[in-house]
């Protein structure tokens, strides 16, 4: 907008400080001159300043309020709302340059505020600088386009400055939100005025096909309004031209009549209920006229009917995830990353998923369709094989384990038979995991041997884990916890029925801390401890996840342990160390592989070397 020219110098004559209430003498529209405070105004501080010039305008002494305004912004010229009070009252006092100056100072500083934008814009109107006044409202469309007087004070705008086919538009959108009368008849006005103005060659004398081919053309030359209305008298008489009408719709739609735009979509759909491109402009209005649960139907209608559509699932999940339904959100963001590999998506996946899974240790969390770690639907068949010294016989084992995801917890049944000490013994345990709360995640387990040679008869236990993101952000990379089992033990032995042990209860607590590092890597310190035989060791285990399907990790362990050797002995305390390494690994398709080595001194014990493997399905 073009702002009124400041004088270079002021004449000071004819000045006058008439006191301490008094203010400047100024003629009707005249460029107020800037000034210092008058010597009164000097001994005040701003805040006193600021009350002076309220308390003059409340007593509809507006000269001298306009003074005391102006003196306050001299000391504080930053303040816009001071500023705005000022406009208004010279808007009251018919010094409209000058109120519009001020508004402009202030919509300079802060371009999206309404309320001093629709002042302007009236000041314009009064002044009958109608291209001004246009401009202004349609700063405010922009910023509010539901706003019913923006819209009927361009409509007037446009009529005064004689472009009435354009205002003919934006009146109906009022008429359509009101159902003012006044409007209707201003409508009937104008739809006369053009009738008139098209004089012997007026379209009702021209063709439907003539009158489309005028459409065409306004609209290739960007003449949207007269474009509108000659779709809309072409459509009078050609109903069904399916075509004609989508164009009609796209035009309100630029254009901000999005109310007249929808009803012409929703006609088209009816008659092309499968049309993806009818689906995504009417999902794209809701979202226009802040609809979000239209919108969304919309979109997952376009789902319906085009699986793979990008737009309708990137904007399905914006809007699950704001509404912090992260498994929906993530189900879309892992498609569009698929087809896009856009690294902002796999931001966003990453970041959901640090809110799904309380650690990405714990077999929690919504279900999903990608499949990656931890695992939660699978089964597991696995064999181990286990070489000691000093005499000892190798130890074999089989697993057969089944993991099942229930929405956000994972149940776990594992079946092991293991041969020890030329023994053996058929261990069966279950665990269930789910999350608590924010950033925090639980398990129960039990096991349970019929008549055991070396394992226990039965154990009860849990483990509890808590981030520390809870309490404070910066805290996000740790997380802690603590386990606790107790397991009892007993033997009776088959072929000698004299031989056998009392029930020993045994506890065990698992203190544990794990540090998150940049690129996937963490790091967990556990306390394995039993208080009965005061028994500690400190594992230490690194975990690099590079992939999905993929984790490596490697861990050592320092301490004191107990082992049952044979089933009648109690348990033997040795000073241990032992390192172990393994990696998860895709196979082909849904098969992954899981491979260990272990290494355990035990001083004057043995030595135990060894491994795993395990063969993993996924359903």
């Amino acid at each position: 907008m073009s702002r009124p020219v400041r004088p270079a110098i002021f004449c000071l004559l004819g000045i006058l400080l008439l006191g301490p209430h008094d203010g400047l003498a100024q003629t009707k529209g005249a460029e107020a001159p800037k000034k210092k405070p008058s010597a009164q105004a000097k001994k005040l501080p701003p805040s006193a300043l600021l009350e002076r010039a309220r308390g003059f305008e409340s007593q509809q002494r507006y000269d001298q309020a306009v003074a005391a305004y102006r003196d306050y912004l001299v000391v504080r010229p930053q303040d816009d709302e001071a500023r705005t009070s000022l406009a208004a009252i010279l808007t009251q006092q018919g010094k409209l340059d000058q109120a519009a100056t001020e508004y402009e100072t202030v919509l300079s500083r802060h371009p999206d505020l309404i309320p001093p934008a629709l002042a302007l814009a009236a000041i314009r109107m009064q002044q009958q600088k109608f291209a001004a006044a246009q401009r202004a409202y349609e700063q405010v469309l922009r910023l509010d386009p539901a706003n019913g007087g923006a819209r009927r004070g361009l409509a007037d705008a446009l009529r005064a400055s004689g472009r009435s086919a354009e205002a003919l538009l934006h009146y109906e959108l009022v008429y359509q939100a009101t159902n003012d009368p006044v409007i209707a008849d201003i409508i009937r006005q104008i739809n006369d005025e053009l009738k008139q103005a098209l004089g012997p060659t007026t379209s009702p004398q021209l063709t439907p096909e003539q009158i489309l081919e005028k459409a065409h053309a306004a609209e290739a030359a960007q003449q949207y309004a007269e474009a509108a209305t000659a779709y809309r008298e072409y459509l009078f008489e050609r109903p069904n031209d399916d075509t004609a009408r989508q164009a009609f719709a796209q035009i309100l739609a630029s254009e901000g009549f999005f109310t007249e735009a929808v009803k012409n979509y929703e006609r088209l759909l009816a008659n092309h209920p499968n049309d993806v491109e009818l689906l995504l402009a009417l999902a794209r209005l809701s979202m226009w006229q802040k609809k979000a649960g239209a919108a969304r139907s919309y979109y997952e209608e376009v789902l319906r009917v085009d699986p793979r559509n990008l737009e309708a699932k990137r904007v399905l999940a914006e809007v699950a995830y704001w509404a912090r339904e992260y498994g929906e959100a993530l189900s879309y963001y892992d498609d569009i990353y698929a087809a896009t590999r856009d690294p902002e998506i796999e931001r966003r996946i990453r970041e959901i998923r640090r809110e799904l899974l309380p650690s990405p240790q714990a077999m929690i969390g919504p279900s999903e369709r990608a499949l990656q770690l931890p695992f939660r639907n699978y089964v597991k068949l696995g064999y181990s094989h286990y070489a000691y010294t000093n005499g000892v016989p190798d130890e074999k084992s089989g697993q057969l384990e089944l993991a099942h995801a229930f929405g956000d917890q994972t149940a776990v049944i594992r079946t092991e038979l293991i041969n020890r000490f030329h023994r053996e013994d058929l261990l069966t345990s279950a665990s269930f995991y789910s999350p608590l709360w924010k950033r925090a995640w639980g398990a129960f387990d039990g096991s349970f041997a019929a008549n055991p040679a070396f394992v226990s008869n039965f154990s009860v236990g849990g483990q509890f884990s808590q981030g520390l993101g809870l309490f404070h952000e910066s805290l996000s990379f740790l997380e802690t916890g603590i386990g606790y089992r107790h397991m009892t033990y007993s033997y009776k032995s088959a072929n000698t029925p004299n031989l056998s042990t009392p029930a020993i209860e045994v506890d065990v607590l698992t203190p544990n801390v794990t540090l998150y590092l940049p690129f996937d890597l963490w790091l967990t310190e556990k306390l394995t401890y039993v208080p009965q035989t005061g028994a500690a060791t400190l594992t230490s285990q690194l975990t690099w996840r590079p992939g999905e399907r993929v984790q490596v990790y490697a861990s050592g362990a320092f301490g004191t342990s107990g082992e049952r050797l044979v089933a009648f002995q109690d348990f033997t305390r040795a000073e241990t160390r032992s390192y172990q390494g393994g990696v998860i690994f895709p196979i082909w398709g849904q098969v992954s592989g899981e491979f260990n080595g272990f290494y355990e001194d035990r001083g004057f014990l043995y030595i135990r070397r060894g491994g795993f493997f395990n063969l993993i399905w996924h359903y």
